[in-house]
């Protein structure tokens, strides 16, 4: 297990500041049925199954963007290739690669929040942890992956949902319906996955005529370009970044910061 007593030779290993033990590992095992499944979360289903789930969670997804647990089952059940996308994109990465044979997981056990809370304003891992306390989020609220079949793309899928909040705050994007809309742009463009581009193209008509106009005529103009000249979200080992600071963080990811008259509309009401 990692220790911050660790001599100065592995200091740069010691910004992590994770525990070593992963919750639910992603390896085969057996469940309480005695049946052998891909890892700790999943749920195998059979074709038909999977039909069903994909069509009532993304007309239920589509017409309440409250429902992340619909919104997670879409994405499970028609990302397949997308996150075999994301995994190859990974995979001929060097830091991509380290994220794929690590497995680091972003939850209570794994990040210490109150390191985060102790580093100076205008680093990586501040602005991370400040994002999550102003919104009373919580690492550990994101669903367990369960219908994905395969266990390298079920990690895949996991790390998605566990940097999505990351993502949100080294965009500077808050977690209103606006913002929300805004990031899965950024997502879709960079990921491919089925239910960003369902998101992103479907959720607009919940919006007002104003917050619509601020999106087409002020936020797109900026995160899609964004979206397309950044590095890849997922090959950035966040964890190794914490104690970097956000204007050294943006420059080095080729990240912009948003309008500054845009982010009070991101707000949730």
């Amino acid at each position: 297990n990692c220790t911050r007593g660790i001599d100065c030779g592995m200091r740069k290993f010691c910004r992590l500041r994770f525990y070593c033990t992963h919750t639910a590992p992603f390896a085969p095992c057996v469940n309480d049925k005695g049946e052998r499944i891909m890892y700790p979360s999943h749920t195998p289903t059979s074709l038909s199954q999977r039909v069903v789930l994909m069509i009532g969670s993304g007309l239920t997804a589509l017409t309440d963007t409250r429902r992340d647990d619909m919104v997670g089952v879409f994405g499970e059940t028609t990302g397949h290739y997308a996150l075999q996308c994301m995994m190859d994109r990974m995979s001929r990465d060097r830091s991509g690669r380290e994220i794929l044979k690590d497995k680091p997981r972003i939850n209570s056990s794994s990040v210490d929040m109150d390191y985060l809370r102790g580093l100076p304003n205008d680093t990586v891992g501040n602005c991370y942890v400040n994002f999550m306390d102003k919104y009373g989020l919580c690492a550990d609220s994101r669903a367990q992956v369960r219908y994905v079949d395969s266990t390298e793309l079920a990690y895949v899928m996991q790390r998605y949902r566990e940097v999505h909040d990351l993502v949100h705050a080294i965009n500077g994007m808050g977690t209103g319906l606006l913002g929300e809309i805004s990031i899965k742009w950024f997502e879709a463009i960079q990921t491919g996955l089925p239910m960003c581009v369902l998101a992103s193209v479907g959720s607009p008509m919940n919006l007002s005529p104003e917050l619509r106009r601020i999106l087409v005529c002020q936020l797109l103009p900026w995160i899609v370009p964004n979206a397309w000249n950044s590095n890849f979200f997922m090959n950035i080992y966040f964890e190794k970044h914490w104690d970097q600071s956000m204007e050294s963080f943006l420059r080095e990811f080729n990240l912009t910061p948003p309008p500054p008259e845009t982010i009070q509309y991101t707000e949730p009401k």
